[in-house]
């Protein structure tokens, strides 16, 4: 029989922690909550977590690019990365990866003279980390890196300041002032190799924003293939 009342379905999404695996899901035990159906979803994104904040916008609070709720400033974070840096930050709210060896797929990109990551690390300085390309020759190639921590600059060889902010974004959405850095890292791929896969380091403190990679054209003109920074475009190997 017709009513004229206003009956609501809702849906309810949950991240799972970095890393882990689901086997089950324990529904509750209640009459009056009625489920019309579960749903899990896989991505082929290797983004697993939430670094980037809106100001006045509330996020999980385990979450942040420390995992303790306190995250990049989107606004002020894509104002300091110039034109010449050529970075652009994921959008969503899933837009920064913890790295736990994902395996990312290159094998779109024909010649590749520079792999470029930007990042940081948490929870203190992160050194020789490994990072590891494959080649279609079959064979790799270990870049070991050493990643500073995103409240100070150590200047290791192979990192660059790309960005410096004097506030974070917590999980209830508010600024705190804490001098905040972000860095970009690069690797000459060797003369002559294909590079296919690139492996990040199996080290969930280092975070990682985007990664693109380098080639010559027209001339020795360096062109950056930004495909990286866009949603869904990140393939995983595993």
């Amino acid at each position: 029989m017709p009513t004229d009342r206003v009956l609501n379905v809702f849906r309810y999404t949950y991240a799972l922690p970095v890393g882990k695996a689901l086997t089950s899901i324990g529904l509750p035990s209640h009459q009056y909550v009625v489920l019309m159906g579960v749903n899990v979803t896989s991505s082929n994104s290797p983004y697993n977590s939430t670094g980037v904040a809106t100001a006045g916008t509330k996020y999980y609070a385990k979450s942040g690019f420390d995992a303790s709720g306190n995250a990049y400033d989107r606004d002020s974070l894509q104002s300091v990365l110039s034109v010449e840096n050529q970075w652009s930050i994921q959008p969503g709210a899933l837009n920064t990866i913890a790295s736990v060896g994902q395996v990312i797929d290159t094998t779109s990109h024909a010649t590749t003279n520079e792999v470029r990551l930007l990042g940081a690390a948490v929870f203190g300085d992160q050194v020789r980390q490994e990072i590891i390309l494959g080649f279609s020759d079959g064979s790799t190639e270990t870049w070991t890196q050493s990643f500073s921590d995103w409240i100070h600059s150590k200047a290791f060889p192979g990192e660059r300041v790309v960005g410096l902010m004097d506030h974070q974004i917590t999980s209830e959405g508010n600024l705190s002032l804490k001098s905040t850095y972000l860095f970009e890292y690069s690797y000459q791929v060797p003369t002559g190799k294909r590079l296919t896969s690139i492996q990040l380091p199996k080290n969930g403190n280092v975070r990682i924003l985007s990664i693109a990679v380098e080639r010559d054209e027209d001339e020795g003109h360096l062109l950056r293939d930004a495909f990286f920074n866009r949603l869904g475009s990140v393939r995983l190997i595993n």
